[in-house]
């Protein structure tokens, strides 16, 4: 028969067991092994990883977590465009289904249709002298 006691120490002993879950550096994603490293865990990443330019500031899928936030190199599927962005921000990405690079988010593509007006009014103006 349960009494108060035995409720208590059981809910001691569950709480004991989830900090000592907690107190572990890999379950926190404080230290890396794989299990909890990018290669494992976002493996659909891996594909717009940017290899050699990583391999460069040497940065490796295999020794981050989805919580790094130094800049990477990432290659974009569509257009083949490599920018730099931190793991951490390309993995909210992901996840809220966001395109990533820079030239599709449009802000490229403003900067070009601008340019293009204003190289456009430029010449209509270069003809009419």
């Amino acid at each position: 028969m349960f009494n108060l006691f035995n409720i208590y120490t059981i809910i001691k002993r569950i709480q004991r067991e989830d900090n000592d879950q907690l107190s572990c550096p890999y379950c926190r994603g404080r230290l890396i092994n794989e299990t909890n490293c990018l290669k494992n865990t976002h493996p659909e990443l891996i594909k717009e990883w940017a290899a050699n330019e990583n391999a460069l500031i040497e940065v490796s899928t295999t020794e981050i977590s989805d919580k790094y936030n130094g800049k990477t190199w990432w290659i974009c599927p569509v257009c083949d465009y490599k920018y730099t962005m931190s793991v951490q921000a390309r993995c909210l990405k992901e996840k809220r289904h966001q395109n990533a690079c820079p030239r599709w988010n449009g802000r490229l593509q403003k900067r070009l249709h601008f340019l293009w007006l204003s190289w456009n009014a430029h010449n209509r103006c270069c003809r009419a002298f």
